[in-house]
Parts: C-alpha cells; sequence; structure tokens
C-alpha cells in the first residue's frame, strides 16, 4: 500500500553529471583559486575505487577538463599502438580499441595535470564518507613541493563546519575561516542550485599556518545533476492509479533537490504542492524508546502521523530516519495499519529493509543489504516493482479462488 523509495538510481538515473562551468569559488580565495582548483581538490579527496557515483561524476569532469588531447596527440597515441600491435600480435588494432586507448590516455593526462600531483602516503590520512559525518578527508603531500594539505568533500554545510559526530576526529573536524560570514553566502548560494535541480558538493582544504597550526579555508560549491529516469513518472502514476500503491520519497539529499525530482516525476502537478519534511522536521513529530527486548520503537505525535502519511517525501534523512517512517505506516496510532515496502541499497539500509513488510534490494545493493531484503531487483529503476506487485497480486487472486472453491466445494460434501 505504501512504497518508500530512494531517489539516487531508483527514481533517478544515478548518472551523475558535474557541471565545472557552474562551480562558485569562495569570492574571498578568487585572486588565488580557480574552479579548476576546486574540481581538483575534490578529485583528491575521492575514494580510490572511483565506484561511487559522485566520484565517477568528478572524475568524469576532470578528464574531460584537464584530459583534452590535440590532434597531434591523437595520432600519435594512434601510430604507438598500430606498430606496438603490429610487433607483439601481426595485426592491425581495431577501431574500439584505438578509442580505448585514447580514452586510457585522456585519463592518464587529466590524472598527471590535476590529482595525480597529490599523493596520500598513509592509510591512516583517509577518512572515508560515512551517513553521520557526510564528508570525505584526505591528506596529502603536493609534489615535487612536499607540502601537506588536507582536502575535503561533502554535503555543503559540513564543509563550513562541522564535529561531534559518531566518526569524527581531528582529521575531520573543523571550522573554516569567516564562518559566520561564509555560512550565510554558501547556503544562499546552494539554495540557489538546488532550485535549478542541482545536488551540491562542498569541497574544503587546510593549510598549515605560520604557528604549524592547520588552517581550514572553503574552497566553493561544484553542481551536479541527476535526471530522473524516464519512466518514472509513468510507473509512479501506474501504481498510485491502477494498483493504490502510494510512493513516498526518501532521500539523503537537500530539501530543495528532493522537492524539483518529486515534481521532476509527477509527484504533484505543481512544485508548490510538493510536501517534502526535512530530518530537522520530521525527527520532532516522534520519540524514541527502547523496548524490553533492546528494539527501538518510534512513537509518533498524531499531528507527526498525519504529516507522515500525508507528504510526498524525506529529505536529508539518516538511517534511524527511514526506520521511523516505516513504523509510521506499518504500526501508527490514528490510521489503519498498511503493508510497507522500502528500497535500500546499502549497509545502513540493512534496519529499514527488514523492518518493512517488504524489504527490496535494489540492483547493486551491498550484500548487506541483499541479505536483510525480501526480494533482490536485477534491473534499474522503479518498473521491476511495479511488475513484482503485479504479479503477486494475480498469484494472491489465484491462491484464494481456490481456497475459497475448496472451502466450497467440502462444504457441498458435508451437506
Amino acid at each position: 500500500e505504501v512504497l518508500c523509495s530512494d531517489k539516487t538510481g531508483t527514481l533517478t538515473t544515478a548518472e551523475f553529471e558535474a557541471y565545472p562551468d557552474k562551480i562558485w569559488v569562495n569570492p574571498a580565495l578568487a585572486d588565488r583559486l580557480t574552479c579548476d582548483d576546486v574540481l581538483t581538490y575534490a578529485a583528491v579527496a575521492c575514494g580510490p575505487s572511483g565506484e561511487d557515483v559522485i566520484d565517477k561524476s568528478i572524475f568524469k569532469a576532470v578528464t574531460e577538463r584537464f584530459g583534452k588531447l590535440t590532434e597531434e596527440e591523437v595520432d600519435g597515441i594512434t601510430r604507438e599502438l598500430v606498430e606496438a600491435m603490429h610487433t607483439k600480435e601481426g595485426r592491425t588494432p581495431t577501431t574500439d580499441e584505438i578509442e580505448q586507448e585514447i580514452k586510457l590516455r585522456r585519463v592518464r593526462k587529466a590524472k598527471e595535470s590535476s590529482a595525480g600531483l597529490y599523493e596520500v602516503k598513509n592509510e591512516e590520512d583517509v577518512m572515508a564518507f560515512s551517513p553521520s559525518l557526510k564528508r570525505f578527508v584526505v591528506k596529502a603531500t603536493k609534489n615535487p613541493e612536499g607540502e601537506e594539505i588536507i582536502f575535503a568533500k561533502g554535503i555543503v554545510n559540513k564543509m563550513v563546519a562541522n564535529g561531534g559526530e559518531p566518526g569524527a576526529v581531528e582529521l575531520n573536524t573543523w571550522t573554516v575561516v569567516s564562518a559566520d560570514k561564509l555560512g550565510d553566502q554558501v547556503g544562499e548560494v546552494d539554495k540557489a542550485l538546488a532550485l535549478e535541480s542541482f545536488k551540491t558538493i562542498g569541497v574544503a582544504f587546510a593549510k598549515k599556518g605560520s604557528k604549524g597550526e592547520w588552517v581550514w579555508q572553503f574552497a566553493g560549491i561544484i553542481p551536479m545533476k541527476d535526471p530522473p529516469r524516464h519512466d518514472t513518472p509513468e510507473v509512479i502514476r501506474e501504481l498510485k492509479d491502477e494498483l493504490g500503491v502510494s510512493v513516498k520519497m526518501v532521500t539523503g539529499d537537500h530539501l530543495n533537490i528532493a522537492r524539483t525530482t518529486a515534481f521532476d516525476i509527477g509527484m504533484k502537478n505543481s512544485i508548490d504542492e510538493v510536501d517534502i519534511y526535512p530530518t530537522s522536521e520530521l525527527q520532532q513529530m516522534y520519540t524514541e524508546a527502547t523496548t524490553t527486548r533492546g528494539s527501538t520503537k518510534f512513537n509518533f505525535t498524531e499531528e507527526g502521523e498525519r504529516k507522515v502519511h500525508n507528504a510526498d517525501g524525506f529529505a536529508q534523512v539518516l538511517p534511524k530516519d527511514k526506520a521511523a517512517v516505516i513504523a509510521a505506516f506499518k504500526s501508527p496510532k490514528t490510521y489503519e495499519p498498511m503493508i510497507v515496502g522500502m528500497t535500500g541499497d546499502g549497509v545502513n539500509d540493512a534496519v529499514a529493509l527488514k523492518n518493512s513488510h517488504v524489504g527490496i534490494a535494489v540492483h547493486d545493493a551491498t550484500p548487506a543489504a541483499k541479505q536483510a531484503a525480501d526480494m533482490i531487483l536485477t534491473r534499474e529503476g522503479l518498473s521491476p516493482i511495479l511488475a513484482a506487485v503485479r504479479e503477486s497480486r494475480c498469484i494472491y487472486a489465484r491462491l484464494r479462488s481456490y481456497v475459497l472453491y475448496r472451502i466450497g466445494a467440502t462444504i457441498q460434501i458435508v451437506l
């Protein structure tokens, strides 16, 4: 009856695209920092695997920005490959092999001109992103100067000031120079970009001051877009109108991004009608209590239950918020209990997937999410869920008809 769906990769394509030309640079550093510098700093503060969708978009932008090849370079690469293939294998390389080699050379050139200038020497100098920290921090050494610099990227407000979260240590805790003044300015820029459907990534860095202390600066904001899947609006309409399943968006993204995405996928006819609650408001709707079995129980106020049931979704949520939303539908005080489905892909979604009636692990979910789920999708988007709901209801109808037939037949025999 209710499907709580994450946004990225399910309602949207998860094919983020960074916009280097729209990068906002801190005006206080404009005389010594460029858009290319901000992009480079973000690339240094990426995971080594490069599998994260945000990291992929940054690496792609870096390649396009720094990896451009001249016609002479392309011709030279082609000649080298042709000669090498003739020498080693006695054949001419295919067009695909030539294109792949050119692509690799572009990536190599881009890396050498940007993030490759910095070297991470120790494993403990990397502090990975987590749902509570919402930032990735790395200390690197610039070659050949040998200067140590700390780079960070993450949620914009966490780049201005942070600390106190689980996992926060000295390396990933800071307040940037002029934080009070800069905070409002950055917030306005972030809001304006979000209203244009841009997801934003903040970038900060730190260098050592005259007394050996780390001095943090806010570098800038990188805008990105994650377009909705082409079939999402129609699938949501069919789920609601034909099958009576209401879809609620549950995302960790900014409130304004969630609102514009909800409008783009047809949840409402006007963006002013979209009803999305941020985690700051959602957490005021309920209290937590620990049961005798050690599990967490969420107690919603009557007004809180009303808001959750009427909402189109929730933004900037934490893992516990997902569990709370499920509880509001699964065991409400003022409404009829509803059958709840929940999609998820990460380790932190495991609890919510297990607590829902139907936990759905998306196609690229982690093993932990798949273990906790009741259903695992093999394709992207909501369309497999639509097909699953239809098929399951057909199965239920057939089983019900058979049971009624057997009961009727048994009564007839008895009589």
